[in-house]
């Protein structure tokens, strides 16, 4: 991975210099000069105090991560973990503040680090003032001066780094071009010492009693509605976040405290978003930018003052909240290689991303609290449903949950209960992560499954049996960083847990039954290329390997390295724009169609064709272009092409697909309607929704509730009309499978099976009405 010149330019907006604005001042009761006829919010002097003392702690927490960022140039060492919201009383506010700035100077000071030394403690200085100002305009006024004095030692921050750097003779690669960026970045702010920069809310202090007042234009934010509201100031705060993404803008000093007194509301249970607007993982085949999305991976911070900062790192990406940091010598049995982040982070994550990319996060595993899930169930189900309905409805469009340490029939009822109790609705999914270096007890089957592969293909049967809509393939071991889940082509020395084949073998399989697909662990920039010949959906991309600082020795966690995105998603793009990534999202697509029964006869023999072409240990790009561009099958692979994008509405995506007559043939679904003559009516009833659609009507801004065309259908696809041709469908795929000539796979179960939420003993075992269509499957229990 490489610096480039764009690696400071995220943290410039929140520290960079820019102008003091001026402070106006009023009467609290002579509204004479006031902005009264703008929306705007009140806070009084209290709240104040403790938004401002967030907002300097913020500043210094970025002044550090600079210093761990130049890590060529000073030593990076870290003991302790990332830094974690918790109550402590405000008298407190100073030593913390100030240990934060002790921190900020970097290991082995020498002669150079004085003038750095010196402004920090001017820095302490003018925080110790702010903290003693007893008037909201006096304190207002001297935070600017922290910040401002704040930009000038991050500015000597990198002209020390520089000149470290500048007097090593022998310099390493990362070194030599860490050196060329920060002379890149030094020379081009040579003269330009302050950033001038349009305030997107304005301040005013007014008096007796204090209040501060932060207004805004209606015509300047989006997603606004209404006046004067905390839910209209924190929209108002998701469109300035998607100005500043768009046109790489320096935060103004009134634009920075806004979205403290953002992430102050959100702590008070503020909550802006709505669950059916937000961002889906989108349709497999179908979605916006890429096939395969790099989920990138942070706790929080990152993504708040990294990757949401330019619209081009979220491009074909998934921001994923979990906490990565493990303390190097610990084991998964002490310590989960990934955990629950804090929900007050992803409220803060989501307020950033807005609608520019989907938002995820991971849970984990179940909490037990006996060490048997037969005691623990309930507690373990609503502790779990509460997390994941708190993530969901902040906007998350997934929550990954840890299915490691139960065995099958364990996970199957512990995936349906939390589906039972979870506060979520039909766009946002439910993820079971399989570890691969776990073994899976299987108690239905009566198997036990030590190998990689074979937990793997189990997986895809025990999600769709639980309900789940994405299966998750984890490679997470009791080393750190992990090894790589996916080997790279020739490399036998770092191994892997999967090759390339059995990716494709995996996702090809969990497409086709309908689950969205994912691999973690491990990934490095080779990697990518692997994933995006697999097809799948989304693979984890973050933590020590690529995106943070890590100190070896002790496993902790350093600053997140958001310029890297640039690099990952160019190799993203790069695979995905070859013979071998066209054809596997080509593949992709066609299983997806194969899953919901849009694809038509002709379509159905060149998906099994590419397959059969894909599934070598080294497939030929001859023979895969061959099959492409035979002359019978040319125009039905462009028709397949053609098709539209999901656009995040992926039920209407749907009905236009099995409404779509691709060179007249009928889709499979409409072919194995059954003698009851449904599709006639199933077709009249599909359009008339999308007539309506593209008139105009049922399109209002809650994109996926019941009162759009998008709601409306997936209300429909429930009809005992459209569960009766998916049922005669797939019991044609059954028989078809069957056939000697066709060597397909049988398959019993599809994801969307399990719809019906009712009461039933909660766990207990195979008896348990929560299980009965699984009763049969049982057998004794045999170590294989």
């Amino acid at each position: 991975m490489h610096t480039n010149s764009d690696f400071l330019e995220a943290t410039e907006a929140w520290v960079g210099p820019v102008e003091i604005p001026q402070i106006n001042s009023y009467d609290f009761d002579n509204p004479s000069g006031r902005h009264t006829e703008s929306p705007h919010i009140k806070l009084q002097f209290g709240e104040l105090r403790l938004i401002g003392i967030a907002n300097m702690q913020t500043t210094l927490l970025l002044l550090r991560a600079t210093v761990w960022r130049l890590y060529p140039a000073f030593d990076f060492h870290r003991e302790e973990q990332l830094p974690y919201f918790t109550h402590v009383p405000e008298s407190s506010a100073e030593g913390i503040l100030h240990g934060l700035i002790d921190s900020v100077v970097p290991e082995k000071p020498d002669a150079d680090s004085e003038p750095l030394e010196t402004r920090l403690q001017t820095l302490k200085e003018a925080i110790t003032t702010t903290l003693q100002e007893n008037s909201l305009e006096g304190m207002l006024h001297a935070s600017y001066q922290v910040s401002s004095i704040a930009s000038d030692c991050w500015r000597q921050i990198i002209t020390l780094a520089h000149g470290r750097l500048l007097k090593r003779e022998k310099k390493t690669k990362e070194e030599g071009e860490l050196l060329d960026a920060l002379r890149g970045w030094l020379e081009k702010r040579a003269s330009a010492t302050i950033n001038t920069t349009a305030h997107h809310f304005w301040v005013e202090c007014w008096s007796q009693p204090d209040y501060l007042v932060f207004g805004w234009q209606h015509n300047s934010t989006e997603n606004l509605d209404g006046l004067g509201s905390a839910s209209d100031f924190l929209a108002a705060l998701i469109g300035v976040a998607k100005s500043h993404r768009t046109k790489h803008r320096v935060y103004g000093l009134q634009d920075r405290l806004a979205f403290h007194v953002g992430y102050y509301l959100l702590s008070q249970g503020q909550n802006p978003f709505n669950s059916y607007e937000c961002r889906t993982l989108g349709t497999v085949g179908f979605r916006k930018d890429s096939q395969t999305y790099l989920s990138l991976t942070d706790p929080g911070p990152g993504h708040v003052f990294g990757t949401t900062g330019r619209e081009s790192w979220t491009e074909g990406a998934t921001v994923h909240v979990e906490h990565l940091e493990r303390p190097a010598g610990t084991t998964r049995a002490q310590i989960e290689s990934y955990r629950i982040p804090s929900v007050l982070e992803f409220a803060r994550v989501c307020l950033h991303t807005g609608y520019a990319a989907p938002n995820s996060c991971y849970i984990g595993r179940p909490l037990q609290d006996s060490g048997d899930l037969k005691y623990d169930f309930i507690k373990v189900v609503d502790t779990v449903a509460s997390a994941c309905s708190s993530m969901f409805q902040l906007g998350s469009a997934e929550c990954k949950i840890a299915m490691s340490s139960l065995k099958a029939s364990d996970m199957i009822a512990y995936m349906r209960a939390l589906q039972g109790h979870t506060l979520k609705n039909y766009r946002q999914c439910f993820s079971a992560a399989f570890n691969l270096n776990t073994p899976l007890v299987d108690d239905i089957q009566g198997r036990y499954f030590s190998k990689p592969m074979d937990i793997a293909l189990r997986a895809i049967e025990l999600t769709v049996l639980g309900g789940f809509d994405k299966v998750t393939w984890d490679g997470a071991s009791d080393s750190y960083p992990s090894v790589p889940l996916l080997q790279l082509p020739g490399d036998v020395k770092i191994g892997g847990l999967l090759n390339l084949l059995q990716a494709k073998e995996l996702v090809h399989r969990a497409h086709s039954v309908g689950l969205l697909t994912y691999f973690s662990a491990g990934f490095k920039l080779d990697h990518i290329q692997v994933a995006v010949y697999s097809g799948v959906d989304g693979i984890g991309i973050g933590g020590a390997q690529v995106l943070r600082t890590m100190d070896p020795k002790t496993g902790m966690h350093g600053e997140y390295l958001e310029w890297r995105i640039d690099e990952l998603i160019a190799k993203r793009n790069e695979a995905a724009q070859d013979t071998f990534g066209k054809a596997a999202s080509l593949l992709a697509r066609l299983d997806q169609m194969y899953y919901e029964g849009s694809l038509n006869s002709a379509e159905l023999q060149i998906r099994n064709d590419l397959y059969e072409t894909l599934a070598t240990k080294q497939p030929a790009e001859k023979d895969i272009l061959d099959l492409l561009t035979k002359e019978s099958n040319v125009e039905t692979v462009q028709a397949v092409l053609d098709i539209k994008g999901d656009l995040d509405e992926p039920w209407t995506a749907l009905a236009n697909r099995l409404m779509n007559r691709r060179h007249g043939k009928p889709s499979l679904l409409e072919e194995c309607q059954g003698n009851q003559g449904d599709w006639s009516t199933f077709e009249s009833i599909l359009k008339r929704f999308l007539d309506r659609r593209a008139a105009g009507s049922g399109s209002s801004t809650n994109r996926g509730n019941t009162s759009t065309i998008e709601g409306d259908i997936h209300s429909f696809s429930m009809s005992p009309h459209w569960k009766r041709l998916n049922a005669n469908y797939r019991e044609w795929l059954k028989e078809n499978a069957q056939k000697p000539e066709n060597n397909e796979v049988v398959v019993e179960h599809y994801r969307g099976e399990l719809d019906l939420n009712i009461k039933a003993t909660p766990f207990e075992n195979s008896d348990s009405p929560a299980l009965a269509d699984l009763k049969k499957h049982f057998k004794a229990y045999e170590v294989e």
